[in-house]
């Protein structure tokens, strides 16, 4: 009893050591140690879990707990990657986890079971980076691919298809920045357009006609889009790899110098 009442008494000093109240915030102690110094996408979950994304593999966090997911090659029911660049919850209420390296994964929150696509198509290129994951409005799911374009999930028939914005250069990855895709976003006016952001520039991608309008970049750049964001003045904010931050005007379809 003594031993038992011990073990009790450790466990309580942990959980309080683990959190602690700092004005309006609840910092947490220890179990931090399990966070890289990298950690690329928080996501909360319909079910209201928290996952995090980070170089050192998956972690939920359940408001107390942390629970680490780490890809395992020999398992099956692990994630396909230990970098986990974005996440998203489809229709189906499956989470979605992009791996730098290695594909995607599902996971089936009802069941617990993980399911590897470690390449969304085949190629002679081992790795197989996904840099963004987009839930649509319509239910669709899409990924931001490394060299292999823009892949649309078929939910019946558990396969991918692919659209390339620049169907005549390389699309294996194997030569960097050609079909690399490195952000998804929504036309707030038109659910028909995905907006495309690449290392070439920005291109619009029509869901219907299943083809792309290039824009390509401000004069006199070749703009490396890194992330892209509508606001709600009809304009395209878009992040870029040393060029600043650049503006697209969507009614006018053209760039706009100088934006303050």
């Amino acid at each position: 009893m003594r031993f038992l009442l011990s073990i009790i008494f450790f466990f309580l000093n942990a959980v309080a050591f683990a959190q602690q109240q700092m004005g309006p915030y609840m910092a947490y102690g220890p179990e931090t140690k399990y966070f890289s110094t990298l950690n690329y996408r928080v996501y909360q979950s319909k079910n209201g879990y928290l996952w995090f994304g980070t170089t050192s593999g998956l972690i939920r966090f359940d408001g107390k707990r942390y629970i680490n997911y780490f890809s395992n090659y020999a398992n099956a029911n692990s994630p396909a990657d230990n970098t986990i660049f974005d996440i998203a919850e489809d229709k189906n209420g499956d989470l979605w986890f992009a791996g730098f390296y290695h594909g995607v994964t599902k996971y089936d929150q009802h069941t617990g079971r993980f399911k590897k696509y470690p390449v969304l198509s085949k190629d002679d290129n081992p790795y197989y980076g996904i840099n963004r994951i987009l839930d649509d409005v319509q239910g669709n799911l899409w990924f931001a691919t490394s060299g292999r374009g823009l892949a649309k999930y078929n939910f019946e028939k558990d396969s991918f298809e692919l659209f390339f914005p620049q169907p005549t250069e390389c699309r294996d990855g194997s030569i960097r920045g050609f079909n690399h895709i490195t952000d998804i976003e929504e036309d707030k006016n038109d659910p028909g357009i995905l907006w495309i952001g690449t290392f070439h520039g920005l291109y619009a991608f029509d869901k219907l006609k299943k083809s792309f309008t290039c824009y390509g970049s401000p004069p006199g750049k070749d703009l490396l889009i890194t992330s892209i964001e509508h606001d709600n003045k009809g304009l395209l904010w878009l992040g870029s790899w040393g060029q600043r931050l650049n503006c697209f005007d969507l009614d006018k379809k053209k760039f706009i110098e100088n934006k303050p």
